[in-house]
């Protein structure tokens, strides 16, 4: 009878420690602190662009207040496949522009997502084609274009 009665009271104070914070001052249970789940607009006006001897990507800053920051995306050869994009950022990007440490010389595709403070992401943006340009040669370089080599200077 006493083994009944001490395991009654073992089951019951659990029961009540699991009932101590189900109180309605829980801030995950929706009112006004319901957590933001809208994902931010997307970047706009892509570009890569190639500088020196980098790729570039700029863009248009996503128009929402809480954007913290954005991720570059990479896919070759077809743009077409969302699911095979690949984030090449390390942390997010803070700023509008993303500099390609790891571009090659072979066209591939870009976008870029933005995410906000709650850590929603937006869309992807349009996708954009860029490379890294090739060089050959020794001091001076010449890049190749396409298959094409353009001089850089003439004798």
């Amino acid at each position: 009878m006493k083994l009944r009665h001490a395991l009654s009271a073992a089951v019951c104070g659990v029961v009540l420690v699991a009932l101590a914070g189900c109180g309605t001052d829980n801030p995950l249970t929706g009112g006004s602190s319901a957590l933001d789940s809208t994902p931010p607009s997307s970047p706009t006006n892509v570009l890569a662009e190639q500088r020196s001897s980098d790729l570039v990507l700029t863009w248009d800053a996503s128009s929402d207040a809480d954007v913290q920051g954005y991720d570059v995306y990479r896919y070759s050869p077809d743009p077409t496949r969302e699911n095979a994009y690949v984030k090449v950022n390390v942390s997010l990007v803070t700023d509008t522009e993303f500099p390609v440490a790891d571009a090659t010389a072979a066209l591939a595709w870009y976008r870029v997502k933005a995410v906000d403070t709650s850590a929603n992401v937006s869309a992807a943006s349009s996708a954009v084609q860029g490379a890294r340009p090739a060089y050959i040669g020794g001091t001076d370089e010449t890049p190749i274009e396409q298959g094409i080599l353009k001089p850089t200077h003439r004798p």
